[in-house]
C-alpha cells in the first residue's frame, strides 16, 4: 500500500514537466541544456535597474505563472516566431555571431510580431535545435554551461551541434 502511495506520488510530481518531441502553440517549456542537463536558459536582469536583460543558464522554476524560465515559441514547435516570456522576446539584434560571450537579449516584443531580430524556429525532433532565419543556431558554448553562463549566437552547423541542442520539456500551467 505505501508503495503504491510513493509511485503515486513520484508520478504527480513528475506530471508537470513531459518531454516534448513537439511544443504545441500557446504552450511554454523549460528548454534544458545537453551539456549541464541541470539547467534551463531564461532571463538574466544584468544591472541594478532590469534595463539589459541577457538569455543566461539557471536552474528552472517552479512551473507557476510567474516562472520566468519557461519560453513560449508563439506559435508552437516547427513554426517561425518569437520566443516569449512576460512580454518579453529573445532577440539577436546587436549580439556578435560567434562570441561566447556576446549573450542574447530580452527586449520588449515588437507588434506585430514581425521583427527578424526576435524570430526563432524550434525544430523538429526530441533534440531540437533554435534556428532564426539568417541560419543561426543559439548557442551554449561548453565553458558557459553553468549558472549564469551567457547563451550565445553561433552559426548552426555540425561541428557545434551538441552546443547547438536542447531538450524542452512542456511545462502544463495551472
Amino acid at each position: 500500500m505505501y508503495c503504491l502511495l510513493a509511485i503515486a506520488a513520484i508520478s504527480l510530481a513528475l506530471a508537470s514537466y513531459t518531454s516534448a518531441d513537439v511544443i504545441p502553440e500557446g504552450d511554454g517549456a523549460h528548454f534544458f541544456s545537453l551539456q549541464n542537463t541541470s539547467l534551463v536558459f531564461g532571463p538574466q536582469f544584468d544591472d541594478e535597474f532590469g534595463s539589459v536583460i541577457t538569455l543566461a543558464m539557471q536552474l528552472p522554476g517552479d512551473g507557476s505563472t510567474l516562472d520566468q524560465t519557461i519560453i513560449f515559441p508563439n506559435f508552437g514547435q516547427g513554426m517561425p516566431g518569437p520566443l516569449v516570456t512576460n512580454d518579453l522576446c529573445i532577440s539577436s539584434a546587436g549580439v556578435e555571431v560567434g562570441s561566447a560571450t556576446d549573450a542574447l537579449r530580452f527586449v520588449d516584443c515588437v507588434e506585430p510580431l514581425t521583427d527578424p531580430a526576435q524570430t526563432w524556429t524550434v525544430q523538429d525532433g526530441p533534440h531540437p535545435f533554435i534556428s532564426n532565419g539568417e541560419g543561426n543556431c543559439i548557442t551554449l558554448f561548453p565553458e558557459n554551461a553553468v549558472i549564469g553562463g551567457p547563451v550565445t549566437l553561433a552559426s548552426c552547423q555540425g561541428e557545434l551541434l551538441g552546443q547547438q541542442q536542447w531538450n524542452p520539456k512542456v511545462v502544463q500551467l495551472p
